[in-house]
């Protein structure tokens, strides 16, 4: 279990947020925000985000 930002309503607070296997653990400091910011689509050459294909629902796609 990993934690995200939830900044709701003009209060932050950190709620859980479930991650994958991944082989790179550094992958979270991606992962974290653009599930905080509600991302449409997360852009990367990373080729361990790439594997995923998606994550939370949010896209991962290759630039």
């Amino acid at each position: 279990m990993s934690w995200g930002l939830d900044m709701g309503l003009g209060h932050c607070f950190i709620s859980p947020i479930s991650t994958p296997q991944l082989r790179d653990l550094d992958d979270t400091v991606i992962l974290k925000p653009a599930v905080a910011a509600n991302a449409e689509v997360i852009v990367s050459g990373d080729l361990d985000l790439l594997m995923l294909r998606e994550f939370n629902k949010i896209p991962i796609l290759r630039f």
